[in-house]
């Protein structure tokens, strides 16, 4: 470890225990990932540009509002290509970011705590409901994770003398691999300097590190960031999601306010228990300042405080996917916050023990709470049964939600009905152009609901019983659902009262 960090020796029983805990979530990983679970809505859209561009297609601007870093989708092509058809291969690259994020993990967290904290900080990261659920999702968040894990490790746990070219190769893929490395590659070019008054060695290298990132950083900005045509509409979209400016007005203080909330519920989402980790973070804070840990502080406090001064300067949103990365690291304060307490609080090692032991298995059985295997919009489960129950003249409703997953699957050959499919238009805040579109409908019509914004699901099946047009049949799936209809033939302005 480098100065003003605290080393712990290796410990056997320790180590089996780390061990048991990565791979008992290495195994649900592993599972989630097999049960293969149906792409939801936001997923979809960035798989279908994935799908239909070439190498070079997604160096560009790409469709349907989406963005991702181009070394993502770079890989996410390869592994498309290498197994064809297969929204598996698509999750290969988030789930074995999320791997090398927990090992990697288990190393920092063994080398900065006792045993006993040590443990509880890696059950919070392998046993995280939301890391866990972007680590089977064909999103970037995953890779965010793997940047702060490497670059942390780098910079506290390894020792070799390898450690210099690995620290610039990490962060200069880092900037092409995920949105988030200037706030990580900032935070750790702080602490390398700092590092350097404290040891008087290295400034050569850690000069050349600072303007290769930076360097990179500015090729990145001026040729795939700089102008592009989503800016609008992705600042639309995160609208509420920007730091107000003016301390001196209450939505200032009411969205830091919902920023803790985001930091301690949204991330780790482990309901009441989530109180507690919030209590335990302040001390964690104070024993940093304490040992004068400058690696904790500025690889693992600082980050946020950067990300929320960006969404203040309205540069880049804070919400609880896009601080993703810092979920290890507010795992490390918390567990050096439960520590600080039991210190302060002059409790023994049995005490201690059985705090760190016993919160993991809270911890576990929370995760354990929120359901096992996470599905979001299972369209796949809704498509099968159409297919078993439909007959040679039905035709399918596509209400737009369901529309992106539902042409992904199309289009990479999965087993759909061969029926004819009418695509449904967005008619947000005017319902009843739903209504006309199925009065231009008749005979028997499956309607296929995914990803369904407020009520509309309940105001297209409430408006057909009112026409006296009830479901033959109806299939729900979680985030998902059918129904089977026999369409009268409807004017327009009879369907839409």
């Amino acid at each position: 470890m480098r100065q003003n960090e605290t080393t712990h020796l290796p410990n056997n029983a320790t180590d089996r225990a780390i061990l048991a805990v990565l791979f008992s979530g290495i195994g649900l990983a592993l599972f989630q990932f097999f049960s293969n679970r149906s792409l939801w809505f936001d997923e979809a859209m960035l798989a279908i540009n994935i799908v239909h561009r070439d190498f070079e297609g997604l160096l560009k601007p790409l469709e349907l509002n989406q963005v991702a870093p181009i070394l993502f989708l770079q890989l996410e092509k390869i592994f498309f290509l290498a197994l064809p058809y297969s929204d598996l291969a698509l999750r290969i690259f988030p789930l074995t970011a999320w791997l090398l994020s927990a090992l990697l993990f288990s190393r920092i967290a063994r080398s900065m705590l006792p045993s006993r904290y040590a443990i509880f900080a890696v059950t919070l990261v392998v046993f995280n409901p939301t890391l866990f659920r972007y680590s089977g999702e064909i999103k970037q968040y995953s890779s965010d994770v793997l940047l702060a894990t490497s670059i942390a490790y780098l910079s506290l746990g390894y020792t070799g003398r390898a450690r210099p070219f690995l620290l610039g190769l990490a962060g200069v893929l880092g900037v092409f691999l995920s949105n988030i490395a200037p706030i990580v590659l900032l935070c750790c070019a702080l602490f390398l300097f700092l590092e350097f008054r404290a040891t008087g060695k290295g400034r050569t290298w850690r000069w050349v590190i600072a303007l290769a990132w930076a360097g990179t950083f500015l090729f990145y900005f001026y040729v795939f960031i700089q102008g592009h045509p989503t800016r609008t509409s992705m600042m639309d979209y995160w609208q509420n999601a920007f730091l107000p400016a003016n301390p001196l007005e209450m939505p200032f203080w009411t969205f830091l306010n919902r920023a803790r909330g985001t930091v301690f519920y949204g991330l780790f989402r482990l309901d009441h228990v989530s109180k507690l980790l919030a209590l335990l973070f302040l001390p964690g804070l104070l024993a940093i300042w304490k040992t004068k840990r400058y690696g904790a502080a500025c690889l693992f406090g600082l980050p946020l405080l950067i990300h929320l001064g960006l969404s203040a300067l309205r540069l880049y949103p804070f919400d609880t996917r896009l601080i993703l990365y810092a979920a290890p690291g507010v795992a490390i304060v918390i567990a050096l916050g439960l520590e600080e307490l039991l210190r302060l609080l002059k409790a023994g090692t049995r005490v201690s023990r059985v705090a760190g032991y016993g919160l993991s298995a809270v911890v576990v059985i929370m995760f354990w709470r929120q359901g096992f295997p996470i599905e979001l919009e299972e369209i796949k489960e809704s498509v099968d049964y159409i297919s078993r129950q439909s007959m040679e003249k039905d035709q399918i409703y596509l209400y737009y939600g369901a529309a992106p997953a539902f042409s992904f699957y199309q289009d990479t050959g999965y087993s759909l009905p061969s029926l004819q499919v009418i695509h449904g238009e967005k008619h947000r805040g005017d319902q009843d152009k739903y209504m006309e579109e199925l009065s231009s409908l008749s005979g028997r019509t499956w309607v296929l609901i995914s990803h369904p914004f407020a009520e509309e699901e309940t105001f297209i099946v409430d408006s057909l019983a009112e026409r006296g047009v009830v479901p033959l049949s109806t299939f729900q799936a979680k985030g998902s659902s059918v129904y089977l209809f026999d369409l009268p033939t409807l004017k327009p302005e009879e369907g839409s009262q």
